[in-house]
């Protein structure tokens, strides 16, 4: 009985953290995709033409 809940309490943990980096991810790609000189992808443009964006 206590190593069933060993092993839940180590799932959900693994579980959470994946949980939380996904969210911090999804974050850093809204931030960086709204924020001048970044695609709507969120890579680094070091071309940007003022017409269409990056290049």
């Amino acid at each position: 009985m206590k190593g069933k809940k060993i092993i839940f309490t180590i799932l959900g943990l693994v579980c959470f953290v994946v949980f939380v980096v996904a969210c911090l991810g999804m974050y850093t790609f809204n931030y960086l995709a709204s924020l001048p000189g970044y695609s709507v992808d969120g890579n680094k443009c070091f071309e940007i033409d003022p017409r269409i964006g990056c290049d």
